[in-house]
């Protein structure tokens, strides 16, 4: 089973956007996205949903927009046709396109949830007023869509990210929102009709913010850095992919790529060889100190040598 959806979202600025913080924002939808299968067998008791994989159509940068298709795969087409068939007495081609919204939606409210999460964070005296009520329009449409209550729809939402995956949410949503965070008064939207106001994107923490805690887990940014791919499956996408940074030791770690990477291209300059990249790195500091990584996002890769790599604290072009 395969159902496909359009997701797009746009960045109103009017500075260009630093190809870093591009970086944080599609690796945090990826993150999201990936929360969305729990989500979704939370509303819609019963269904199962194997996975869902999320492709970027374009980016366009002026005010930043991001146009994603996203594919549920699922175990059985006929259980979800029969359940959007009987969703409100919709069938056929009305209910599917209604549903297509109703998936923007519930990832909207998933990082302004993250968001809140990040303000109770780093500011745990504050309320989150404008997220809240920018969160609670979203969640009362949501709720129309589906005939369900409000309160049911955040209860589903906040079962998919409980105890540690809260602070890890918090951090999407912060990384998500980063291109908004570049000057003041940006909007973010997403279809037509979900906003995420200005005055909602002024509370929403900076990732400086977030790394200040003492936390477990952090992110590293570094630019031109020297990759070794070692592990390359060419029927999986980049899955499976593993990569060597020798500027971070000798061991392997497991390697995402961007939407915006051309992965037929990434696979012919690294079967040459090292390449020279700009990367996200997932940390993780262990009980004794080690800080160790587990896991590169490859966001650019550069043509030739530009000089040594040097880490990049978030928030920086």
């Amino acid at each position: 089973m395969e159902l496909t959806f359009d997701h797009n979202v746009v960045f109103n600025t009017r500075s260009e956007v630093p190809l870093t913080d591009i970086a944080k924002s599609l690796v945090a939808t990826e993150m999201v996205v990936k929360r969305l299968p729990a989500v979704l067998e939370n509303l819609f008791p019963g269904l199962r949903v194997e996975r869902i994989e999320i492709d970027l159509r374009k980016a366009e940068s002026g005010s930043l927009i991001e146009d994603f298709v996203l594919k549920i795969i699922g175990d059985s087409q006929k259980d979800i046709e029969d359940f959007i068939a009987g969703k409100g007495g919709r069938t056929g081609v009305e209910a599917l396109e209604r549903y297509k919204t109703l998936i923007s939606y519930i990832i909207i409210i998933v990082l302004l949830l993250g968001a809140e999460y990040a303000i109770s964070l780093v500011k745990p005296d504050e309320k989150a007023i404008h997220i809240e009520g920018d969160r609670n329009v979203v969640v009362n449409v949501a709720g129309d869509m589906l005939q369900i209550s409000p309160e049911k729809v955040m209860e589903a939402v906040e079962a998919a990210a409980q105890g540690k995956e809260r602070r890890r949410l918090a951090k999407e949503a912060v990384d998500f929102f980063a291109p908004a965070k570049i000057e003041p008064g940006v909007a973010v939207t997403s279809g037509k009709d979900i906003v995420v106001s200005p005055d909602a994107v002024k509370e929403i923490p900076t990732r400086t913010q977030i790394e200040d805690l003492d936390d477990e887990e952090f992110r590293l940014t570094l630019k031109n850095v020297k990759v070794d791919i070692r592990v390359i499956d060419r029927d999986q996408g980049d899955k499976g992919w593993k990569a060597v940074i020798p500027e971070l030791g000798k061991r392997r770690i497991r390697l995402s790529v961007v939407p915006t990477i051309n992965l037929p291209d990434l696979v012919a300059k690294a079967t040459k060889g090292p390449i020279h990249a700009d990367v996200i790195v997932d940390v993780v500091r262990m009980a004794d100190g080690e800080e160790r990584p587990i896991l590169i996002h490859l966001f650019n890769v550069h043509d030739d040598d530009e000089g040594a790599a040097k880490p990049v604290p978030d928030g920086e072009p």
